[in-house]
């Protein structure tokens, strides 16, 4: 089974299934403009649907998807060291299932692996005062842990 593409020179898309959808990106206006989704024949469940998340982590929000990598603040734990992130804002569990919290969705946690713990570029800091003789040269970098995301629970 062949599907057309969105038109205007973009190529067909093989597919080996039954089932074929096109599942629109954020802020498309219509049409067979997205990207290609395969469905399975006896459960017509969509396969490539991108379960994420929108975690508040030490202040700070992320989009947490399933195997990705995460660069956070430092965390005060070893690398391979398991975290549960549990203040989540915002799941979604496929293309119409979005649960949005108050300020977080309950019972959602997301399971996070500290992968290393690395240092940020170097930023430079140069004060002065002209016709005055001061000049104060520092430098600084940022700490960052590197974590990776195991399953969104929820």
């Amino acid at each position: 089974m062949v599907a057309e593409g969105a038109g205007y020179g973009k190529p067909p898309y093989q597919v080996s299934g039954g089932c074929f959808r096109f599942v629109k990106a954020m802020g498309d206006k219509g049409g067979l403009t997205g990207f290609p989704v395969v469905c399975d024949d006896v459960t017509n469940s969509l396969e490539g649907i991108i379960m994420y998340a929108l975690v508040e982590f030490k202040g700070r929000q992320y989009k947490a998807e399933k195997g990705a990598l995460l660069k956070v603040d430092r965390i005060d734990a070893e690398a391979g060291a398991k975290l549960d992130i549990d203040t989540v804002l915002l799941l979604s569990r496929g293309e119409n299932d979005i649960a949005v919290g108050t300020p977080y969705v309950a019972g959602a946690m997301v399971r996070v692996v500290v992968e290393r713990h690395e240092k940020g570029e170097k930023i430079i800091i140069f004060k002065y005062k002209p016709k005055k003789d001061y000049r104060r040269k520092t430098g600084h970098r940022q700490h960052y842990s590197v974590i990776r995301v195991e399953d969104i629970a929820g």
